[in-house]
């Protein structure tokens, strides 16, 4: 059995020195919680956890189309797992303090598993993007995702660059 560690991004000291002590008691992996409104930015916070550790990997627990776009999701992770190869998780769920917060309904079930509407990002650097059938999001080119459904849960995916 692995076990994961879960974050509230606030304080950058404290939870730097969290998640190296988390890594060095052998946590299987990092997640950061999203809450624009409630706590800081988890791409921020994840990207000083990938630099202030060494193996464990970091993802978001949970992010949401509602108030991100699929294209910024894939960015912000794709661009990651450049820098980090094998150590970023995507957590994509419908949506709850995040969007709460700003009075907004969570994204539906069905709209969460089924095709996005989003075009797909196109650019200079990464080519055209490739669909994740499974994790209903693009990615950018050259990371190769794996996807699925933690627990057989209808409300969140993940995915894991290679």
């Amino acid at each position: 059995m692995k076990i994961s560690a879960q974050f509230m991004p606030g304080d950058l000291p404290v939870f730097l020195e969290s998640v190296r002590k988390a890594e060095e008691a052998g946590y299987a992996r990092a997640y950061l919680v999203e809450g624009q409104l409630l706590w800081r930015d988890i791409y921020v916070y994840m990207t000083h956890g990938l630099a202030a550790t060494e193996r464990i990997p970091f993802g978001t627990a949970v992010t949401n189309p509602r108030t991100r776009h699929y294209s910024v999701i894939a960015s912000a992770h794709a661009t990651l797992a450049e820098l980090y190869p094998g150590r970023v998780v995507l957590g994509m769920g419908r949506g709850d303090n995040a969007v709460r917060t700003l009075g907004l309904k969570q994204v539906s079930t069905k709209q969460l598993r089924g095709p996005s509407t989003a075009t797909g990002p196109r650019s200079a650097s990464s080519g055209p993007a490739r669909r994740s059938a499974r994790c209903r999001s693009w990615f950018p080119r050259p990371g190769r995702a794996r996807c699925g459904w933690p627990g057989r849960s209808p409300t969140s995916s993940w995915c894991r660059w290679a």
